[in-house]
C-alpha cells in the first residue's frame, strides 16, 4: 500500500518521460511576460520515413546507410522507472534524479537489402533506444515492377521503396 500523497513508479516514469527536452535546443529571445521557469516540453515519438527509388531491373541489392538519434537521460534513470517488470505495480517511486537532462546519442548503420522481393521487419543493428530493451528501427522493402516503353530500347523499370519506422 502506498501512503497518501506519494507517487507510484508508473506516475513518476510518466512525468519524467513527458518532460523530455532537446539538450541542444535553439535559444531564442523570449518576451519576459511569456517566460516560465520550466523548459519547453517536446515528446519524442516513433516516426516513419519512406524513400522511393527507380532501379534498372538488373539490380538485385541496394545498400542502405541510415543515421539517427536516440535520447537518454543523464544521470541514467533507475530501471524501476523504465521496465515495469523490475518495479512491480504500486511500489513507491525511487528517488528522482537531480538535474535530469536528455542527451542525444547519434547512431549509424549500413545494411544490404534484397530488392527482388517484398520484406518487412528487417532490424537495423544497434538502433534500439538506450533506455528500453527491444525495439529499434525496422526497414521494409516493397518492390513494384512496371513495364513501360519510355523510349526505344527501354522495356521495364522496377521501383523499390525501402522504408523505415
Amino acid at each position: 500500500m502506498i501512503p497518501d500523497g506519494e507517487e507510484t513508479i508508473e506516475e513518476t516514469a510518466d512525468d519524467l518521460l513527458a518532460s523530455e527536452t532537446l539538450d541542444s535546443a535553439v535559444e531564442e529571445e523570449v518576451d519576459e511576460k511569456d517566460s516560465t521557469d520550466q523548459p519547453p516540453r517536446d515528446r519524442f515519438l516513433p516516426s516513419s520515413i519512406g524513400l522511393t527509388v527507380v532501379l534498372p531491373e538488373t539490380v538485385s541489392q541496394v545498400t542502405l546507410r541510415a543515421t539517427w538519434g536516440n535520447y537518454k537521460t543523464e544521470p541514467p534513470l533507475p530501471d524501476a522507472l523504465l521496465i515495469p517488470e523490475v518495479s512491480g505495480k504500486g511500489k513507491p517511486k525511487p528517488e528522482k534524479p537531480e538535474n535530469l537532462r536528455w542527451v542525444r546519442v547519434s547512431g549509424e548503420a549500413a545494411i544490404v537489402l534484397d530488392v527482388t522481393r517484398n520484406q518487412s521487419g528487417i532490424p537495423l543493428p544497434e538502433s534500439a533506444a538506450p533506455h528500453t530493451p527491444g525495439g529499434g528501427i525496422e526497414v521494409a522493402v516493397h518492390t513494384v515492377c512496371s513495364v513501360k516503353r519510355l523510349r526505344k530500347g527501354l522495356k521495364s523499370v522496377c521501383a523499390s521503396s525501402p522504408s523505415s519506422w
